[in-house]
This record gives C-alpha cells, sequence and structure tokens, in this order.
C-alpha cells in the first residue's frame, strides 16, 4: 500500500452500532506506518466512548468541495443530532464512509490509550481503501478561516 491517507485537515471516523450513527470530525489524525493511522479523540466525543478495541469503522478524508459535510459532521454530538443529515454516505455493515471523499477507509481499531484528560488516542489498520486521485484534501485552515 502506498498512498497518502490524511492530511492535517477533515477526518471523520464513523461507524453505526445498535441502531445508532457515531460520527465525528478529527483534525488530528495522522499516518504512523503504511497500513496505520492513529486519531487523538476527545474526552468530550460520544463517538470516542463507544469505540472499542476490535471495531471496525470508517475514516473519510474529506475532500476540499466538502465544506458543508465537515460543518455539520462537527457541529454536534452523535446522541443530540442525526448528523448524517443531508451527508451522503454509505453504510456497509456498520461501516459509514462519506461519499465524495477524498480517501474513504475501511479501518479496525487495534487500540485506544486513556490519556491523563480523559481523552483517546486511537490506532487503526486500514484494511481497505478508496482513494479519489482527482481530488484534493480540505485543509484545517479552509475550515477555520469561516
Amino acid at each position: 500500500m502506498s498512498f497518502h491517507a490524511v492530511l492535517m485537515g477533515c477526518n471523520v471516523i464513523s461507524y453505526e452500532k445498535i441502531g445508532v450513527k457515531y460520527a465525528m470530525v478529527c483534525a488530528w489524525t495522522t499516518m504512523v506506518d503504511f497500513d496505520k493511522i492513529v486519531m487523538l479523540l476527545g474526552s468530550q466525543s460520544v463517538t470516542g466512548k463507544n469505540l472499542f478495541v476490535g471495531d471496525y469503522v470508517g475514516v473519510s478524508a474529506l475532500a476540499s468541495d466538502q465544506m458543508d459535510a465537515c460543518l455539520r459532521l462537527g457541529s454536534t454530538h452523535s446522541d443530540e443530532d442525526n448528523k448524517f443529515k443531508g451527508v451522503p454516505y454509505t453504510n456497509d455493515h456498520g461501516v459509514i464512509t462519506i461519499d465524495g471523499a477524498k480517501n474513504r477507509m475501511v479501518c479496525e481499531v487495534l487500540k485506544i490509550e486513556e490519556l491523563e484528560e480523559g481523552d483517546r488516542l486511537v490506532t487503526l489498520r486500514i484494511d481497505s481503501y478508496i482513494e479519489d486521485k482527482e481530488k484534493s484534501f480540505l485543509h484545517l485552515d479552509e475550515v477555520l478561516k469561516d
């Protein structure tokens, strides 16, 4: 595998469990090996609190034309709102990826480290991915300038 999986930008981790869809935008994502990424999920994250080792999740690195999806998925908590309203996505047996993303990945949760402040550092193995080489990443700078 040789591709640039994520950027310090708008990366979405999403999945469904027992009929509840979870999603959050995580800028603090980095590739640490050719098939591994880590994400820092904040202590307030409902999505992070419902994640366990062995789970399969979708990780979508949003494309530059997906500002609306980034703002929608990042604006509330998954237990307060239907974050996916108006956001096209694919749900394959609970693994949710965002349609039109630069990269759409199916990942297995390998490790969850609890940090001092209650944040969780999640290590994920990329099992498969779809890359749209015609698209560019949505940069965090673009989101923060508004």
